[in-house]
């Protein structure tokens, strides 16, 4: 009984949105690890283990089995669960009806909209599948320009409309995406989500107006 209740705290931590993500992924690989062995140990008993007469052979294939699609139901499960489910529709005319006023005219953020779709075609490219527009991100987060007159913006933040799992990544070359929980408010009731990328790297030139804020 208190194997019953250890996996059925694992299962409801798992799936509850309220735990930290390292206590989540702690339990998956449990959960993972205990049907393994399971399943592991029942096909010892079949095939490997001699001494076992025919029915009781069986009888442990047949609850192998069972096992086996109590864990792969859970497996597909968890794959439903970390699949971001965007509204590209309602994600695409949200871009559209951005104007220019909408977005931040400081110089780090005016030079990040010039330049990202040209040097980064692939994250652009992922980004519009899902009806977001590059080059209208909803907050950036730049450092100081490098020695070689490089900046990197060490978080890229988006609106999409739709619903994400926390532990939701994504990779193209050397830029991770994620669900971000830290950001400025939205102002969105509808359900949506901020989708966040790093690192981005783009050359930088001071601009010749002094009248242009950093």
């Amino acid at each position: 009984m208190w194997l019953d209740l250890l996996f059925q705290g694992c299962m409801d931590a798992v799936q509850s949105e309220q735990v930290s993500r390292t206590i989540r992924i702690l339990c998956t690989a449990l959960i993972s690890f205990v049907f393994l062995i399971a399943i592991s140990s029942l096909f010892l008993l079949v095939f490997v283990i001699e001494g076992q007469g025919l029915f009781r052979r069986g009888i442990f294939l047949n609850c192998a089995c069972r096992l086996l699609a109590v864990f792969e139901g859970y497996r597909e499960e968890k794959e439903k669960e970390a699949v971001m489910k965007p509204d590209i529709e309602k994600t695409r005319n949200y871009y559209r009806n951005l104007g220019p006023e909408n977005i931040c005219d400081c110089a780090y953020c005016q030079n990040y909209c010039a330049r990202v779709k040209t040097a980064y075609p692939e994250v652009a490219r992922y980004l519009d599948s899902l009806g977001v527009d590059i080059e209208k991100p909803f907050e950036t987060s730049p450092l100081e320009p490098d020695e070689n007159g490089y900046l990197e913006y060490c978080v890229c933040q988006y609106i999409v409309f739709g619903s994400c799992p926390k532990d939701f990544t994504h990779r193209i070359g050397d830029v991770t995406f994620g669900r971000s929980d830290c950001h400025p408010n939205t102002g969105i009731d509808e359900e949506h989500f901020v989708l966040d990328f790093y690192p981005i790297r783009l050359p930088f030139e001071e601009p010749e107006s002094e009248d242009i804020d950093l």
